[in-house]
Formats: structure tokens, sequence, C-alpha cells
């Protein structure tokens, strides 16, 4: 018995090192044939923002491989924060990463022959995210591979400026992250080299979903520039025959930002707080006074745990009461009640609902909460 378990013992370990070889083996040569296929680009990169910055890192991390050259321009900074200009994110983590980094003239106009002057034929592909300009048509030339955009939308839906905002509005369940490749002449239509799906959380607010998009995208990006000849010879033109309609996402306006009770719904007003109320809150009135509506509960939620029956059944849109149960201030909207839970006045302190409740004696009576 000892002999034919030591027999089958070295067997067994003849065997698993004679398999181990043949994966070791077929490994490296997997990966010999892999990296010969991957191309290295000279990349230009055009960005600005936070997601912006995670492709450029994404692709700071690939030099050596699908990466051969990265440099990196931006529009002029525009606006101030405490009294100095604000800088691009991009530019600031290449100057921390050693990479080259250029500053666009102020005039569009002038960018064409900038280019020309100083950057003509280094860079094989442009890469352009998160850049909000439209990059002159003989820029876009100089590429001999192309331009790719990564855009954060289940393309041919949300074109445009603001798409993870319009995505939160529209209440899609499902978006996207989109790479294309650049049109001359305008934004967001060029082909679709490669996209990748997700769900949308029905309490995802927009810096959750920006920066859950921004890694996919990044990761996307990494895939293309290593897979670039085939998916360009692949490349699918954004047609009204694709399974999304599609639709504009213009540029968020503050004015967004007034609510009218009267017009929306509780979800309306739920999913306008989620896409913009990290960058405008949401605001109404009390007693000729701005009231910004920090922090909402999913009113669907809400109304399930509460019971609604005893809610003031003829309170109109625009006016909201105390609920001690629940501890949130309750606006009526068009077609049920909105939960606020955290508010503040313009000029004074966040307050929490019960404790502006408290100081403003607001109980079961409703008052007026909306400039409407």
């Amino acid at each position: 018995k000892n002999i034919m378990a030591a027999r089958l013992n070295t067997a067994k370990n003849q065997l698993c090192q004679r398999i181990y070889n043949k994966v070791t083996c077929t490994k490296h040569r997997v990966h010999y044939v892999h990296t010969r296929s991957i191309n290295r680009h000279k990349v230009a990169f055009f960005g600005t923002d936070e997601f912006s910055l995670t492709a450029l890192k994404a692709l700071s991390q690939e030099m050596g491989s699908s990466v051969q050259q990265l440099e990196v321009f931006a529009p002029p900074e525009v606006g101030k924060s405490h009294g100095k200009k604000k800088r691009h994110a991009v530019v600031e983590y290449s100057e921390h990463a050693g990479i080259s980094h250029h500053t666009m003239p102020c005039k569009e106009k002038g960018w064409s022959a900038w280019f020309d002057d100083r950057h003509d034929s280094r860079f094989d592909v442009g890469v352009a995210v998160s850049f909000g300009h439209l990059i002159p048509r003989d820029v876009l030339r100089s590429f001999k591979t192309g331009t790719l955009n990564v855009h954060p939308s289940k393309l041919p839906r949300h074109r445009g400026a603001a798409p993870i905002s319009h995505t939160i509005l529209s209440g899609d369940t499902t978006t996207a992250v989109s790479i294309i490749e650049l049109s001359e002449d305008r934004f967001d239509h060029g082909g679709v080299l490669h996209q990748v799906s997700t769900n949308v959380g029905e309490d995802e607010c927009y810096p959750e979903l920006s920066e859950r998009l921004a890694d996919i995208g990044a990761n996307a990006l990494v895939f293309v520039l290593r897979n670039l000849n085939n998916l360009q010879i692949s490349s699918k033109p954004q047609d009204e025959e694709c399974d999304v309609q599609p639709s504009f996402a213009p540029k968020i306006k503050k004015s967004m930002a007034d609510i009218n009770f009267n017009e929306l719904t509780s979800m309306d007003v739920y999913r306008r707080y989620l896409a913009i109320g990290h960058r405008f809150p949401l605001k109404g009135k009390h007693d000729g006074l701005d009231l910004l509506f920090l922090s909402m509960r999913h009113p669907g939620n809400f109304e399930q745990t509460r019971d609604m029956s005893r809610f003031p059944s003829e309170c109109p849109p625009g006016q909201g009461f105390y609920d001690k149960k629940s501890k949130a201030i309750c606006i009526r909207c068009k077609d049920g009640w909105i939960p606020i839970s955290e508010v503040r006045l313009v000029g004074k302190k966040t307050m929490s609902a019960q404790a502006f409740a408290n100081g403003y004696k607001l109980g079961w009576n409703p008052v007026v909460l909306s400039s409407t």
C-alpha cells in the first residue's frame, strides 16, 4: 500500500508539473504575441477637470506600453479661487508627475496656427476628455491615427455638455461610457469604437456617478488604445437604428435650482437634487428669504414608511410642514411630497429639519416654502 501511494503521489506531482509548464509557456506566449501587437502611440491629451484627470492618470501608467509619448493641452484657466485663477486638475497633476503640459491661447481662432507652429507631426493620436471646446479641424487632421473622445453616456443619447446630469434628470436606469472618434464639425457625433454599459442607482448622485464613469472611461480608453487599429476598422456610426433615442444634454444653468413645485413631481425634484444639488443647491422661499434644500430623501421610499392619508390633502404645491416622526420638512409637489432633512437660509448656518422647525416654529400647519 505504501509503495502504491508513493507511486500515485509521484505521478500526481509529475502531472501537475507538466500542467504548470504548459500553462506558464502558454501565458508567456500569449503575453509575447499581445505585446507585439500593441502599437505605441504618441498622445496629445486635451482635458480640464477631475473626470479627465482619471483618464490622464491611466494614460500615464501606460507609458512604455500603448503610450510612447504623452503631453497635455488645456484651455486657458478661467474663474478665480481665493483671489487666484483656478487651475485645471490636469495641469496640476502634470506638473506633479513631470508630464509636459501646454496652455492654449485665449482666442480659439488662433489655436490652429499655435498648434501647428509648435507641435505639428509630433503626435499620431489625440485624446479629448471633458475638454469643453471644439478642437480646430486643422489640429484634428494633424493626428494621423485620429482623435478619441471619452463621452460618459450611451451615445447617441445625451449628446452635449452635461451628459451625466441629464442621465440622472431623465431617470435613466442604465448608462454607458462611449469611446468615439472625434467629429470635425459637431460635438459627440463620431463613430463609436467601444462602449461599456453600467446601471444607475436610484439614489446615485452626480459626484458618485461621475467618479464611477470616470474609472470605467479610463479603463475603456486604455483598451481602445491597445486595440485601436482593429476597433477603427469595426467602428460603428451613430445612427437612428440604435437601441437608444438620440437626445441633447445642454449645459446646466443655475436657474434650474429654482424649484417650481407646481410643475415638478416629487421624483422630478429629487432627481434634480441628485443631478445638480452638489453644484447648485435647490431653493425655495421662507419669509422672503432664500431657503436652500441641502439634503433630500427618495420620495417613493419615504411614502412607503409613512401613512400618507394623515398628510394634509388640500395643501397646495409649494407649501410644507414638519413631520416629527420622520424628522423631515415635507413639501407638497405636483403629485406628492418631497422630504427634506437639511436646509439653510442664505447667510445662515446649515440646520437639520428639526432645528429649522423648532427655530422658525414650523409645525403641522403648512406654510409657504416655495418661490412660486
